[in-house]
């Protein structure tokens, strides 16, 4: 996978509203770096507040086979402290992609997680594929598909279409996917339903 996507199984849906970007909690951080040749760590603590602490980390090994192919391979952990909610414990995920690069512009990408234990939804089992181009030296985009194990409706597959900008330090770059498939499914009910209503006959004079 390249930069737009990172290399994460965890994400917190399940309190969207309580995680604080802000600097009031000082002790709250987020650190990653290489920590060996080909191996990079991550960490983070967030603090929701009125709710608890979820801390996190992330191990990930990194190869370029050659300047048409690479892999990535990680582990991912969570520890959750929840007083509360009365609620404690962790959570892991295994993580991996792997990418094709049949030109400089042009590359293809698998991609997957999978955690046993998918508490609070902080880690998610997922996997899919994705086709990138870039338009330009700062310019590009991502499409494709993914499947996602969702606890309450069991697996479901949502499209990935993320236009993105480089910048000198970072990359920037929205996944819209989602919102377009609402939108068309949305259009695609309401014919349906239009379809289903009885018809109506003049009225007679």
């Amino acid at each position: 996978m390249n930069k737009i996507f990172d290399m994460k199984c965890y994400k917190y849906d399940a309190f969207p509203n309580f995680i604080n970007h802000s600097n009031t909690f000082s002790y709250d951080y987020n650190r990653w770096g290489k920590i060996a040749s080909y191996m990079y760590g991550q960490s983070s603590q967030n603090t929701l507040p009125g709710i608890g602490i979820i801390n996190q980390a992330s191990l990930i090994y990194q190869k370029n086979f050659n300047s048409y192919f690479n892999i990535k391979i990680g582990i991912n952990a969570i520890k959750y402290h929840l007083p509360n909610l009365k609620q404690s414990g962790q959570s892991f995920g295994l993580l991996g992609s792997a990418t094709y690069l049949p030109t400089e512009k042009l590359h293809i990408s698998i991609f997957g997680c999978y955690t046993p234990n998918n508490i609070y939804n902080f880690n998610n089992s997922y996997y899919g594929t994705t086709i990138g181009y870039e338009f330009s030296e700062r310019v590009g985009i991502e499409v494709g598909v993914q499947r996602y194990y969702d606890a309450q409706n069991g697996w479901k597959t949502v499209p990935i279409f993320i236009p993105y900008y480089k910048f000198e330090k970072f990359d920037l770059g929205i996944d819209i996917g989602g919102i377009l498939y609402e939108i068309v499914r949305s259009i695609k009910d309401n014919k349906q339903q239009n379809k289903m209503l009885p018809m109506r006959l003049p009225p007679r004079n």
